[in-house]
């Protein structure tokens, strides 16, 4: 993957991430806390971050991803939501990710408080 000509597209993952994740948390203040989905153990902050990878849920072709890789101003799929959530302490926290581990890296990237 070419950082160069990803980078914009990354920063705007990261920066959307976090604008929407702030939006959610001033929405669950005003509006209380959601109920829990009926037999799923994750709570209303671990679905957001469930909802967020969700949308980049696909099956891709190795042609696909490579043409994707090699043309693409985008990340592949998988390098999006990864990308952005090892970013957010807010995901490792609820998630309880290792320190150090891929979606908890000791150095995060923070454009934005």
């Amino acid at each position: 993957i070419n950082g160069t000509i990803t980078l914009g597209e990354n920063i705007a993952d990261n920066g959307g991430l976090l604008s929407s994740f702030a939006a959610y948390q001033k929405l669950l203040k005003r509006l209380g806390k959601e109920e829990q989905l009926p037999g799923l153990p994750f709570t209303e902050r671990q679905m957001f971050w469930i909802a967020f990878a969700s949308v980049w849920c696909r099956k891709q072709t190795d042609h696909s991803l490579e043409h994707t890789i090699e043309n693409g101003v985008h990340a592949p799929a998988k390098f999006r939501v990864n990308g952005a959530l090892s970013n957010v302490k807010e995901f490792s926290e609820d998630f309880k990710c290792e320190t150090g581990s891929a979606l908890n890296p000791k150095s995060k990237c923070s454009l934005w408080k």
